[in-house]
C-alpha cells in the first residue's frame, strides 16, 4: 500500500468566522486533495498566516506530513 499523500491546490484564503464570544477571529486556508490508492478527497488545510502556506502544487506524502486532526480521520477510515 502507497502512503497517502496531500496536495496543495490554491494559495493560502482568509475567511473570518465570529467566535462563540462574539469576537471576529481570522482563519487562513488552502484546499488540497488527499489521495490514497482506494480514494481522492477535497479537504482544507488550516494554515498559521497568509505568509505560512505551501507553495500550489506541492505534494506532501505520508502521514508524518499531515496534521494530527486529518491523521487521526485517515486511520479511523483506512480501519473501518
Amino acid at each position: 500500500m502507497n502512503a497517502p499523500k496531500i496536495t496543495i491546490n490554491s494559495s493560502v484564503e482568509t475567511r473570518t468566522v465570529t467566535t462563540a464570544k462574539g469576537m471576529q477571529k481570522a482563519i487562513y486556508s488552502q484546499r488540497a486533495t488527499l489521495e490514497t490508492e482506494a480514494m481522492r478527497i477535497q479537504v482544507e488545510v488550516e494554515v498559521d498566516g497568509l505568509d505560512k502556506g505551501y507553495p500550489v502544487g506541492a505534494v506532501k506524502e505520508g502521514l508524518n506530513n499531515v496534521p494530527d486532526h486529518i491523521h487521526s480521520g485517515i486511520l479511523n477510515a483506512r480501519n473501518a
